[in-house]
């Protein structure tokens, strides 16, 4: 969707350090290739279209995949979000890789939002937008605009994962948005 800018850091936090603990234990073979290929990304996806963790399509009802289930302060921050949740999923980034520069223009983007939580990161990594850049330190909410040129870089030697949330909105989430617009931006 598009926004008015690169970045909005919403006005919310969670606790990263138990949203560690339950992503850290799920098997690495939950974890699939990056739906574009990205070298050295991987996805787990919680939320897909029929609940089918290998369907990367866009449409259809999104429905919690089984990996899901076994990640209940996952479900919660879902639902604190307190807007309909579209496709989502786990995202990590290898150390010393990124997530190459990229748009996101097709249909399904029109009327959507992309939400990030950091769960797993470090001061170096930084998120790019069009001509802005910053660290999403763990715990927090962000959005992004995702019409412009973006990408992530990791160049540290640890994993970076982040919770990637889909969505069309609703009031309390667009209130956030209007809260956050009204602060004051937190560049990198």
């Amino acid at each position: 969707m598009r926004l008015a800018t690169e970045f909005l850091r919403l006005p919310i936090r969670f606790d990263a350090a138990i949203l560690r603990e339950e992503v850290e234990s799920l098997p690495e073979s939950a974890w699939r290739p990056h739906p574009q290929g990205f070298a050295g990304n991987a996805g787990l996806p919680l939320v897909a279209a029929h609940g089918d963790p290998g369907n990367e399509r866009t449409w259809g009802p999104m429905l919690p995949t089984p990996q899901l289930d076994a990640l209940p302060r996952i479900r919660q921050l879902l639902a604190a979000l307190d807007c309909p949740i579209g496709r989502s999923r786990l995202m990590r980034i290898d150390g010393n890789a990124e997530a190459s520069t990229h748009t996101d223009l097709d249909y399904y983007w029109q009327g959507r939002l992309r939400v990030h939580v950091p769960i797993v990161t470090t001061a170096a990594v930084r998120f790019e937008c069009g001509s802005a850049a910053v660290h999403m330190r763990a715990g927090e909410v962000w959005v992004f605009d995702t019409t412009q040129a973006h990408r992530v870089l990791n160049p540290e030697s640890s994993r970076r994962i982040h919770l990637v949330i889909d969505t069309v909105g609703s009031a309390a989430l667009f209130a956030l948005l209007e809260d956050a617009r009204n602060a004051v931006p937190d560049r990198a």
